[in-house]
């Protein structure tokens, strides 16, 4: 009888303990729409991602970083050489070096309507110390993301820098996903000291400097976000609801 208390008791523990966050999001809109979904199982070990991207140009992430710093942990996916995803190390504003070894797992990429969707895995620590590892209780990473035709990884025409939020598994209501899925900027540039939503939405809000720096947050409540600076230069707003995100590029005049 002691043992299968105690039997019960690891199966208990182990279950409460079992940890699985994730978070979505649209790093570019527009036609070169770029969506990533990442989920991190810290019970199986296992990290998962997807990335859905123009089928005629390369497209990547960068982990942990917030620009093109030596040594950062790169993933790029399309390149010429091949459609599976690959791990580069960076080199500041130079060419990104592919690794030697490759920690990847594909699982599957198609091409639907002009658009290329990979998915792939990784563990959360590999044996390789040029690879990022996935610390424990993740609740945000920075990271940078970037779009290109041109064979050097390091000229692209599209790049920008945001946080990844990571929340455990959260059901929407259709209203809430329609609103989110449609949610767009209504006025850009920014020139009158406001941000204008093409809709109303309750949830909260993130802007970053081009550096990838927090210069605002705080919760919108209608259709409209005042800012609290009126700073000339490109921003980057990320509206969050739920474990979903959305950025957007901006421009104060």
């Amino acid at each position: 009888m002691k043992k299968l208390y105690f039997f019960l008791f690891i199966f208990v523990f182990f279950k409460s303990n079992a940890r699985v966050i994730e978070s979505t999001t649209i790093l570019n809109s527009g036609v070169d729409q770029l969506d990533l979904i990442m989920k991190i199982d810290y019970t199986s070990n296992l990290l998962s991602v997807t990335l859905l991207g123009p089928a005629d140009k390369w497209f990547g992430i960068a982990l942990n970083t917030d620009r093109m710093v030596d040594g950062g942990y790169a993933i790029i996916c399309n390149t010429t050489e091949s459609s599976l995803p690959q791990e580069f190390i960076l080199k500041g504003r130079t060419s990104p070096i592919k690794q030697t070894k490759q920690n990847l797992t594909n699982k599957s990429n198609v091409v639907v309507n002009g658009r290329s969707k990979v998915f792939f895995t990784r563990v959360l620590k590999t044996i390789d110390l040029q690879d990022f590892e996935i610390m424990a209780n993740l609740l945000s990473l920075n990271m940078i993301y970037s779009i290109g035709q041109s064979k050097d990884y390091a000229y692209h025409f599209l790049r920008g820098s945001f946080i990844l939020n990571f929340s455990t598994p959260v059901g929407l209501s259709e209203e809430s996903k329609l609103i989110f899925s449609t949610l767009d900027l209504f006025t850009n540039p920014v020139n009158n000291g406001t941000i204008v939503l093409n809709q109303a939405i309750n949830t909260e809000y993130i802007i970053l400097d081009i550096h990838g720096k927090t210069v605002q947050s705080g919760k919108i409540n209608g259709a409209s976000i005042p800012l609290e600076k009126n700073e000339k230069g490109t921003y980057f707003l990320q509206v969050i609801l739920g474990n979903r995100s959305k950025n957007f590029s901006f421009l104060v005049e």
